[in-house]
């Protein structure tokens, strides 16, 4: 098992702040940031780690008034890595995590560390698990339930007033995506297939829209296909976004109806000046998990805030996240009773504007404060 432990202040300039805050204060909140930094998913942990570090850097070192100080743990987003890792958090005996950029490994680090005095607030796993009936008191998420994305393309489908829906999606999914997308989608569902053998059977079903949720890697070969057989301007499509979608797509699909939460093209000052300060720091766009990261990063501001000097522990934090509201970059973030966040939600298109640059561009608001249904299964004081 291999991880790396790094210690990252925000910038050179924050760290003489925090060490003027330390001298004040006295002390350093430590945060572990427990995501996935190599391997497939490298780069969605590297987005939420720098949303988060953003945060930290426009607070210059601080989080709601409290230094802090950031742990990264590489998990490669694997649940073997996280549960090795767990073991180190406890040795360091650091009370605060953030990341978490798979459900497998978000799954296994808070299993790992069930009953221990510690709070996780996720930016990139939503596990179902953990929504519903097993809903825990020291799990928090700024990222939506897992199957979010699929309940708002019914949603979409709905208000477009399609009769029949194709819904393309791997063998493994297809049951979590047929349940998410009927729950908003009341009429008919008139195949579900997986990209390779989807085709002929669309042209067989000839429904009013198609469906496609299926991992970045094979949603572009899927697309050229769809094209290629004459289809993508006769059936109109619907597409996931698992936060990657236009680095696959590109500029070749425009007119792609998209099921997002949010897009660095959203309006509101909030998600412009974040935008703004992400790529100047970074010299890229943010995706989803980078909002995400920032996000938590604000969340836990205000719950150190809250706290008004009174000591730091997992129980202390998790009550005044509980409690509190926070303007995140898409709108408000306030948590459920199962500690998921309320979200806002919209379809979206992809759009080339005359420059070449390519960008989803909003269409309409499909929910303005989306509670994910395992919440009412969730029976946490």
């Amino acid at each position: 098992m291999t991880f790396r432990l790094a210690r990252r202040l925000a910038t050179a300039a924050a760290a003489s702040v925090l060490s003027a805050a330390t001298a004040s204060s006295g002390a350093v909140e430590r945060i572990a940031f427990v995501g996935a930094l190599s391997g497939p998913a490298a780069s969605l942990g590297r987005d939420q780690l720098d949303g988060f570090l953003l945060a930290i850097a426009k607070q210059h070192g601080a989080l709601g008034g409290t230094a802090v100080r950031v742990l990264e743990f590489d998990d490669r987003g694997a649940a073997e890595h996280a549960r090795a890792i767990a073991d180190r958090l406890l040795a360091e005996r650091i009370r605060i995590i953030t990341g978490l950029t798979t459900s497998e490994s978000a799954l296994a680090l808070h299993a790992k560390l069930a009953g221990k005095p510690v709070m996780l607030i996720s930016s990139g796993a939503a596990p179902v698990a953990l929504a519903g009936e097993k809903c825990a008191s020291n799990f928090f998420a700024t990222a939506p339930v897992e199957d979010a994305v699929h309940e708002n393309a019914g949603l979409i489908a709905q208000t477009r007033a399609y009769e029949s829906i194709f819904i393309v999606t791997d063998a493994a999914s297809r049951a979590r995506v047929q349940t998410a997308f009927q729950r908003r989608f009341a009429r008919a569902i008139s195949g579900i297939d997986d990209g390779r053998d989807a085709i002929p059977r669309i042209r067989q079903t000839s429904p009013d829209a198609v469906y496609v949720a299926l991992r970045a890697k094979e949603l572009r070969p899927f697309l050229q296909s769809y094209e290629k057989a004459g289809l993508f301007r006769r059936i109109p499509l619907i597409a996931a976004d698992d936060g990657v979608l236009l680095d696959e797509v590109g500029n070749d699909f425009s007119g792609l109806v998209v099921s997002a939460r949010w897009s660095p093209a959203m309006e509101g000052e909030r998600s412009k000046e974040f935008v703004a300060a992400f790529e100047r720091r970074y010299g890229r766009k943010p995706s989803v998990y980078a909002m995400q990261g920032y996000d938590a990063a604000l969340a836990l501001g205000e719950a150190f805030r809250t706290l008004k000097g009174k000591p730091v522990s997992a129980t202390a934090v998790s009550g005044a996240l509980a409690m509190k509201s926070v303007e995140g970059v898409a709108g408000p973030l306030r948590f459920a009773t199962n500690h998921f966040p309320i979200t806002q939600w919209h379809a979206w298109e992809v759009f080339d504007d005359s420059s070449g640059s390519t960008y989803l561009a909003p269409l309409q608001q499909t929910f303005h404060e989306y509670v994910d249904p395992y919440n009412d299964r969730c029976k946490m004081n």
